[in-house]
């Protein structure tokens, strides 16, 4: 018989609900609301420190829209996997296609992201950067992690579940790529 795994279902859907605070951070700061929290806007504070490569305002909602859309979508398909059963077991813990690793640091870029933005409202640049780095390198593990566990199960997914084998590459090798690449 298949038995659940109460913590890491515990583990994913917490990672949910701090994705859900990462997006309410991002918009209260993207919008410049709650000036209690920030103390203005992150698309005002990249107009005074303008480069000529930082992006377009537009550019920025655009995108990060897109991003955390798509991670909304991937996190629908994590969370049906906990109600899907393959022939191995649960299919969110057989085959481990997001191993407990993938979740911690994913949260841990999420805590990163919360943090750059609280740094770039006050205008602690040189700590800010060091967070961008932080962020990309954790979205790099990310990518690592999830990478390796597709090539580890690759022919199984192939050969048994090949919307399942395409949907990972999609939603989460996808995201994570635009998300690193921005």
């Amino acid at each position: 018989m298949y038995e659940h795994n109460i913590l890491k279902i515990v583990l994913i859907v917490l990672a949910f609900a701090l994705y859900i605070v990462t997006v309410a951070f991002n918009a209260i700061a993207g919008a410049g609301l709650q000036r209690n929290i920030f103390l203005q806007s992150v698309g005002n504070i990249s107009n005074k420190f303008n480069t000529d490569f930082t992006p377009a305002g537009w550019t920025f909602t655009l995108i990060w829209n897109v991003i955390f859309a798509w991670q909304f979508l991937w996190f629908g398909y994590i969370l049906s996997l906990i109600c899907r059963r393959s022939e191995l077991g649960w299919f969110y813990l057989k085959p481990d296609l997001f191993p407990v690793s993938f979740f911690l640091v994913w949260m841990l870029n999420n805590v990163l992201n919360i943090g750059w933005l609280f740094l770039w409202d006050r205008e602690y640049l040189i700590p800010a950067l060091v967070f961008l780095g932080a962020i990309a390198f954790t979205n790099y593990i990310v990518l690592f992690i999830s990478y390796r566990a597709v090539f580890l199960n690759g022919e199984w997914l192939q050969k048994q579940h090949k919307v399942d084998l395409w949907l990972i590459r999609i939603f989460v090798s996808g995201i994570s790529s635009l998300f690193f690449g921005f």
